[in-house]
């Protein structure tokens, strides 16, 4: 009995993870280049800390095409002035402007501090991240351009249950 008990339980944790929904999260800045890099490092952050984010980047003048297919919206600071604008066309959206510094270090940890932060302040997450868990950072560095030349150093963001 006691192991069926396991057993079921394990099956509907894992029928759950299975069936969660992924949410898609659009990075926006003048061109598309550097938020399209940033959503790589955010992606990777996230496969890695099994976190249920998905980023992608468009240029700014693409985001009206795509924006019903996400869940939040990210601007670079070269584009923050358009947030005000852009919040009033799609009054049902999460529109946020990324901090210049975590946008300039690509900070992939405070990024995604910031979403959980703005998703419960706003009602929207759909997770309890309240004293049950602390909140750790370690950094790494990376690499790209087959290793001959390297980022500063990013953070992760790395959740440890008590």
């Amino acid at each position: 009995k006691h192991a069926q008990d396991l057993f079921d339980e394990m099956l509907s944790l894992v029928k759950e993870l299975v069936n969660k929904p992924v949410k898609k999260i659009l990075l926006s800045c003048t061109g598309g280049l550097t938020t399209g890099f940033f959503a790589m490092q955010l992606n990777d952050a996230c496969d890695m800390l099994k976190l249920d984010y998905h980023f992608e980047a468009v240029p700014f003048d693409e985001i009206e095409d795509v924006i019903s297919q996400y869940y939040i919206l990210l601007l670079a600071p070269q584009i923050a002035y358009k947030q005000a604008e852009l919040q009033l066309k799609f009054p049902n959206k999460l529109i946020i402007n990324m901090p210049p510094k975590i946008f300039a270090r690509y900070d992939t940890g405070r990024l995604i501090e910031l979403i959980r932060e703005t998703e419960i302040k706003n009602g929207t997450d759909d997770e309890d991240i309240g004293d049950v868990d602390i909140l750790y950072f370690f950094r790494k560095k990376i690499n790209f351009f087959e290793k001959k030349h390297s980022l500063n150093y990013y953070n992760l963001l790395v959740r440890i249950p008590q």
